[in-house]
């Protein structure tokens, strides 16, 4: 399945989860389906998450929002202070009770492939989550079944969302409000954790935006989005508390 648009280069790496995407078509997939759960162990080692704008003001309620220190920049949630451990998911593969599941653990193990203009819809065949046969087919009467439509809608929404995001992050980066930081957690007696390698977005400089650019990224929706960054910030302490528990086993 595909969809027409316009959008940089797929990068030669995989993506965070990838290990084997496949194009979803009819000759490769169509005596195929999708598991009726989707366990979510296959983010347990990630320490950082994507996120798009949409997202800021649910993700802040939970994580540290920060940006990366790559170009383009994109915004990430932080779930966890030491390298490969997501404090958010358990032994069973299961969320934190309460906690808001970034949209690209959901998208998994569905993803878009970009080529020139074109986007298709593709599938991590080494996810554990196809199933032959099952009550969830890709495709019934050989065309997308119901589970297909719904994960193409959900990614191209997703896909539209990032390059709005990276839009954001762009004009944080030209009015020079990024800056790189470090921080240190204490999570016990003699034990802490590093977080570095990553921007936020200056308050003061922030506060000094010309008004003209307030005004424009208020019609965006922006600065609701730097006041979210902001609040998500205390959610470091909340880190902390969650290590010290997951160090103590």
């Amino acid at each position: 399945m595909s969809e027409t648009g316009a959008g940089p280069a797929a990068p030669s790496t995989l993506p965070p989860f990838y290990r084997k995407p496949a194009a979803v078509t009819l000759e490769r997939h169509g005596g195929m389906g999708l598991a009726n759960e989707t366990p979510l162990g296959f983010a347990a080692g990630s320490h950082a998450i994507l996120l798009n704008d949409v997202e800021f003001q649910s993700a802040a309620r939970c994580y540290p929002i920060v940006f990366t220190a790559t170009d383009p920049c994109v915004p990430i949630a932080v779930t966890g202070l030491r390298a490969n451990e997501n404090l958010f998911v358990d032994a069973a593969g299961k969320w934190r009770e309460g906690a808001y599941v970034p949209s690209y653990v959901r998208r998994y193990p569905f993803i878009l492939a970009e080529a020139g203009d074109k986007l298709t819809l593709c599938i991590d065949e080494d996810s554990g989550l196809l199933t032959v046969g099952g009550p969830r087919p890709f495709y019934a009467e050989q065309k997308p079944a119901e589970v297909l439509q719904q994960a193409l809608n959900f990614c191209s929404a997703f896909h539209a969302e990032h390059q709005r995001t990276i839009e954001f992050c762009a004009a944080l980066k030209a009015q020079g409000m990024l800056h790189e930081d470090r921080v240190q957690i204490a999570f016990a007696p003699g034990q802490s954790a590093t977080l570095e390698g990553f921007r936020m977005i200056h308050p003061q400089r922030f506060e000094m935006l010309p008004d003209p650019v307030y005004l424009e990224w208020r019609k965006k929706g922006w600065i609701g989005l730097c006041h979210a960054h902001f609040i998500s910030l205390g959610n470091l302490i909340e880190l902390g508390l969650l290590t010290r528990v997951r160090a103590a086993g």
